[in-house]
């Protein structure tokens, strides 16, 4: 970047130039690392016991010497050479450069010269023309000492942009046209914005925040918000009801539409910004689970939403998840929430390192490499086949024993299945098709049929059949 192909070489050595005695002879040819190609290249040294033809005596020759690279505005960056690699046609043509640049050289000038010793300070050389000079020196004096100033819990903002005329001022920021706006500190730092319509909202470790932008809203003696002109680019941060904030996760944030999604692990939550405000989605009929597991597995929390499932998919990595395995040795998980039930509705076998949905489709990425899914192979993630599970709460009668003769299903194929309850366990081998709809009876495992159960009839199975 500081010396690319091209750029003129000058050397210090008074030798070095003899084939090459005019600015912009000598040029970079090409870089290998440290290792800089010059064409034509340098005089070699042949004073004294110096061999022309000798690498390590032109290395010696050199040691001492310095190199500089010269832009076209006439700035350069000078390096110290460290050895001679390599001799070509009489010339030193490749040497190896010390990594540490000694000086810097700016492109600001303070005269004319016209090369026959003549110099001027004025332009165009002309009587009572203004002089050439480097400015105004703004000076101050200040008591305390000037350091980094890190507002953790304000934002500023810079001067405006316009495509339209062609206006573009956001590199100014002007302190004196009021472009700071402090939120207070006890909400904790600022850790993720997100434009929602006409409102920022500021995600703060410790409080969700409101501020509406290019607007400023003032309240009546009544309470009532009237919306008026006004200049103010931010204007009064309300927080949202609710003591909940983002912690210090603002990976685990992922938004759709007007919604937003995010954890809170200070407070073990899970949460949905909406047009309702601020709800605690974790609530339904998981906040022990996410209270336990964000406390004690949460070494990362990854969010993301699938707008093709129209599910917010929660990770939680505990740090120990495996290459290439899936729940190895590691408590992490993925669960999904979806609108529709206001439920959470089901444990995924893919953990990924980050999520997206872009143009209709689904997007994780793991180890670095990007995933698309559903695109038909169901239960394989990343390479790997998961094994798939499913959980049937019946809450009627729980203290009761039920007893499940048949299992049916909606599919286009058929399937394996083991079924597992706390008393017995059964299989279906195979399913039976009719007018779409899958089903076959559930059949025991023996060793776990209680024949003293009520749903166990019959007189046993035949083993030996004898015949006359």
């Amino acid at each position: 970047m500081i010396a690319p192909i091209g750029t003129t070489v000058r050397c210090n050595k008074s030798a070095a130039h003899i084939a090459t005695p005019d600015f912009g002879d000598c040029v970079v040819k090409n870089w290998d690392g440290n290792m800089l190609e010059i064409e034509p290249g340098f005089s070699p040294d042949t004073s004294g016991s110096y061999s022309g033809s000798s690498t390590s005596d032109q290395t010696d020759a050199y040691e001492t010497s310095r190199i500089k690279f010269y832009k076209d505005d006439l700035s350069y960056v000078e390096v110290g050479i460290y050895q001679v690699e390599e001799i070509s046609g009489g010339l030193i043509t490749k040497l190896s450069l010390d990594r540490t640049i000694l000086n810097v050289g700016l492109s600001y000038f303070n005269c004319y010269s016209f090369g026959n010793g003549v110099e001027s300070n004025r332009i165009r050389d002309d009587f009572n023309q203004p002089f050439i000079s480097n400015g105004v020196k703004a000076s101050s004096t200040l008591k305390e000492q000037y350091t980094k100033d890190l507002r953790a819990s304000g934002l500023i903002y810079s001067s405006i942009y316009n495509s339209t005329t062609s206006l573009n001022e956001i590199n100014q920021f002007i302190m004196a046209d009021t472009v700071t706006k402090d939120l207070l500190p006890t909400y904790g730092s600022i850790q993720k914005l997100f434009a929602r319509n006409d409102d920022l909202i500021a995600l703060c470790q410790d409080k969700i925040v409101q501020i509406p932008a290019d607007k400023d809203i003032i309240f009546n003696a009544d309470g009532n918000p009237q919306l008026t002109a006004s200049n103010k680019v931010l204007g009064q941060a309300r927080p949202f009801v609710g003591e909940y904030g983002i912690s210090n996760n603002p990976e685990s944030f992922a938004s759709e539409s007007y919604r937003a999604y995010f954890t809170d692990k200070q407070r073990g939550a899970v949460l949905r910004l909406s047009m309702d405000g601020l709800t605690p989605i974790s609530d339904a009929g998981m906040s022990t689970y996410f209270k336990d597991k964000l406390k004690e597995d949460a070494f990362k929390i990854v969010g993301s939403y699938d707008t093709y499932k129209k599910e917010y998919n929660l990770t939680i990595d505990d740090g120990n998840q495996q290459i290439n395995e899936f729940n190895s040795s590691s408590n992490s998980v993925t669960i999904s929430f979806k609108e529709d039930v206001r439920g959470w509705v089901s444990f995924k076998s893919f953990i990924p390192e980050s999520g997206l949905s872009m143009g209709g489709n689904y997007y994780t990425f793991y180890n670095s490499h990007l995933y698309q899914h559903h695109l038909g192979n169901r239960s394989v993630f990343y390479g790997q086949n998961a094994i798939c599970s499913m959980t049937a709460v019946i809450n009627e009668s729980p203290l009761s024993i039920k007893n499940f003769t048949t299992l049916n299903y909606d599919g286009d194929s058929g399937w394996q299945a083991t079924i597992q309850t706390e008393k017995q366990s059964g299989t279906v081998s195979s399913f039976i098709e009719k007018e779409g709809k899958w089903f076959n009876y559930i059949k025991g495992e023996e060793d776990t049929i209680d024949t003293n159960a009520i749903n166990f009839q019959g007189v046993g199975t035949c083993t030996t059949v004898n015949t006359l």
